[in-house]
């Protein structure tokens, strides 16, 4: 299933950056954060760095436009839960991200692909959160989104969205519990 559709958890900074990039490179993209008033900051981050982009020419006034157009906000988690990626970018907090994987995963069909943003917490650790451990692919950061994938159809249906905006995927084992290197 491509992935057309993407959900982002968290408009704080990496979450904004993750929500920029997603819609510059043609994605509808779905922001949710537990309150308006991070949502507004997180939007006037996005708005800043488009601008700033727009001034360095990477990207056209249209563009600009355009992409600011696919990011939709919102407070709930339904909204996010239906897309087909949806990537966590909530605090660096074992105990809240593992909260925020069991209720999407309550909320999600069974193909929507789950992301987290966390370079520190075992991804072993956030996908046992899961009623199915391999649909979380680890690593994924506005800054240097790769895929940390170990199921080959999980691989499958990331990779090509991957490539789309530029980033790449790496196969990454875990034993034991111990956290991605």
């Amino acid at each position: 299933m491509p992935i057309q559709k993407i959900g982002v958890l968290g408009a704080g900074q990496m979450g904004a950056g993750i929500a920029q990039v997603a819609a510059v490179a043609g994605f509808e993209v779905v922001i949710r954060d537990v309150e308006d008033r991070f949502l507004v900051k997180g939007l006037a981050a996005i708005d800043q760095g488009l601008a700033k982009s727009v001034e360095k020419g990477k990207v056209t006034e249209d563009a600009r436009r355009t992409a600011r157009g696919r990011i939709r906000p919102t407070t709930r988690l339904d909204d996010a839960a239906h897309a087909d990626i949806v990537i966590e970018a909530v605090p660096e907090d074992a105990a809240l991200k593992k909260q925020v994987f069991a209720e999407l995963d309550k909320k999600s069909a069974g193909h929507v692909i789950f992301a987290t943003n966390t370079s520190a917490i075992s991804i072993t650790e956030l996908a046992a959160a899961t009623s199915s451990g391999s649909r979380l692919v680890g690593g994924c950061s506005a800054l240097q989104l790769r895929g940390k994938i170990s199921k080959p159809p999980q691989r499958a249906a990331i990779e090509p969205w991957l490539r789309f905006i530029g980033m790449v995927c790496n196969t990454a084992e875990t034993s034991g519990g111990k956290r991605y290197a």
